[in-house]
């Protein structure tokens, strides 16, 4: 998140039975946000979370400061 310029300020994580949602809501320096950014941001995330855990989703969430 930090390679990206994203400063996380909340998590939301839901288990149920085997699936684990996990939402990170994050704040940003600048006042534009880049999509390939935040997609890239997401799919590392996404990569990083299931080589610990099965059945896991992640979500960023961008929050307004």
């Amino acid at each position: 998140m930090q390679a990206y310029g994203f400063e996380p300020v909340f998590y939301d994580v839901t288990r149920t039975g085997r699936r684990m949602w996990v939402s990170v809501y994050f704040h940003t320096e600048g006042d534009v946000l880049s999509l390939d950014c935040m997609r890239q941001a997401s799919k590392e995330a996404q990569k990083h979370l299931c080589e610990k855990w099965d059945y896991c989703v992640c979500e960023l969430v961008p929050e307004q400061a």
